[in-house]
């Protein structure tokens, strides 16, 4: 059938996509980040202070950057993210022990991050047909989960073959490159706004959507997967090491199943309605973590990371397509803030929790945590809520979660 996403739309749709595949590359990068923190001194909980960071000032000043999303223009936005990415993975290669400079300098790539991925996800929102969101969106979500396969494999590889000074430098030429193809999109203005910007509004407008009937079972799931994953994008790579297992092989392996199912898969959801999809892929998500647990070989570690990817893979673009079926389309940066919102909260929060159990309990106990989440998701998106309908949901025509 053919796509409604034609002309410079779609070129701009592709080079958005290429371009977010090497940012993330570089950023993805970061997963065998863990090891250089180990080979500094760091502890498991280190570890998880440390990576929790990333997410620190993202969280606080999301509600903000949320409402500049809806304001300034996506190109300059993705732009200016990107390249405090770039100083800061760089200033990163002078880091010489998990303290304050380290940390800080996480909080500042975290930062750039989130300014990239709203400025992308408003300007992918802003340009994709809405009877066709979660078909494309599934699709540039893969070109995220090719970054998570290629970034820290070639990471590793880096690492092993060369030392960590060149892992620092991949990370910072992958970045660039990125750049490189997201400055040759178009320039896109916002929708038009009446209302002026002021801060306290900013806030109070952003928590009010996270807690009202609009966006608050979703937030509340995207939150639990977040937590989850948080564990795999973190302790994966020092689970592995000390299973005499390949980290890099683990996420390529996850990341492209996760690709392939989004490709294949991303249009189920406007086909079938939400919950077909996301009910099901929670079970397959939360299921996966539990396999991990008992991971003993190479096989094994590759069965999980199928699993895994193919439940996650499939549940969160759905999960962002409801949440852009519910604003409408003056508070599309608000929902794709929301989404980002629930991964930030969930990667602060989450990790230190992870490295404690993880010191004192083992790594099993860990992921038998982290596996409960999925399941506590789907109960909160299943919970009885009150219908929203907005312009978005009419024009769309997609069934609401569990009706």
């Amino acid at each position: 059938m053919a796509s409604q996403l034609v002309g410079p739309e779609r070129r701009d749709f592709w080079l958005v996509s290429f371009g977010q595949m090497l940012v993330y590359c570089g950023f993805f990068a970061f997963f065998q980040f863990p090891l250089y923190i180990k080979s500094v001194g760091g502890s498991d909980e280190a570890v998880g202070l440390i990576m929790g960071l990333t997410s620190l000032a993202s969280t606080l000043l999301l509600p903000w950057i949320t409402a500049l999303a809806d304001r300034v223009e996506r190109k300059g936005m993705m732009l200016g993210g990107i390249a405090l990415v770039e100083v800061s993975t760089m200033l990163t290669l002078f880091t010489v022990a998990p303290d304050f400079w380290m940390g800080g300098l996480m909080v500042l790539r975290g930062l750039g991050m989130v300014f990239y991925q709203l400025g992308s996800g408003a300007y992918i929102a802003q340009i994709l047909p809405p009877g066709e969101r979660s078909r494309w969106i599934g699709i540039n979500f893969g070109f995220n989960q090719v970054a998570t396969a290629l970034g820290p494999l070639f990471a590793e590889i880096a690492i092993r073959k060369v030392g960590f000074p060149y892992f620092f430098f991949l990370c910072t030429a992958f970045v660039y490159a990125g750049m490189l193809l997201i400055a040759g999109v178009h320039r896109r203005a916002p929708p038009p706004t009446d209302v002026p910007f002021h801060a306290v509004e900013a806030l109070t407008g952003f928590l009010r959507e996270l807690v009202g009937p609009r966006f608050r079972n979703t937030f509340l799931a995207l939150l639990l997967m977040a937590g989850a994953l948080g564990a795999v994008t973190n302790f994966t790579a020092t689970y592995t090491q000390t299973l005499g297992l390949s980290s890099g092989l683990f996420f390529a392996n996850y990341a492209l199943i996760n690709a392939v199912s989004r490709f294949g898969g991303g249009g189920v959801a406007d086909r079938y309605g939400r919950t077909a999809v996301i009910v099901p892929m929670l079970v397959l998500f939360g299921g996966g973590l539990y396999l991990y647990s008992f991971t003993t070989s190479t096989w094994m570690m590759l069965l999980s990371g199928l699993v895994i990817g193919v439940g996650f893979g499939l549940s969160n673009p759905a999960l962002l397509a409801l949440l852009l079926d519910r604003a409408p389309h003056n508070l599309q940066g608000r929902a794709i803030g929301t989404f980002n919102f629930a991964y930030q909260l969930g990667f602060l929060v989450m990790p230190p929790v992870f490295g404690t159990v993880a010191e004192h309990l083992g790594y099993r106990p860990m992921w038998w945590i982290a596996g409960l989440l999925p399941f506590c998701a789907m109960g909160v998106y299943l919970l009885p809520e009150r219908q929203v309908r907005t312009v978005g949901e009419a024009q769309d025509a997609v069934p609401a979660p569990g009706r």
